[in-house]
């Protein structure tokens, strides 16, 4: 079944999709996602926003538990 479906997903492959499934992942990193995040957190602080500010950093700390989590639960390799 997954190979079946690796095989239908790879028929559309092209570089174009390449290119924005690599520019989806790098949106989704770490390294894009903190900075992001804290600067939007920052930002509502101070325009006095100081619960939309937590609300942000409380989404960014359970997106990124949630996706370790996830990882080690399903310790595949890519």
């Amino acid at each position: 079944m997954e190979a079946s479906l690796l095989r239908a997903i790879h028929d559309h492959a092209s570089p174009v999709l390449d290119r924005l499934f690599l520019l989806s992942h790098d949106l989704g990193t770490f390294w894009f996602c903190a900075p992001l995040v804290l600067a939007m957190a920052l930002w509502h602080r101070s325009r006095g926003e100081t619960q939309t500010g937590r609300v942000w950093i409380l989404a960014g700390l359970s997106t990124l538990a949630i996706q370790e989590l996830l990882k080690g639960l399903f310790a595949r390799p890519r």
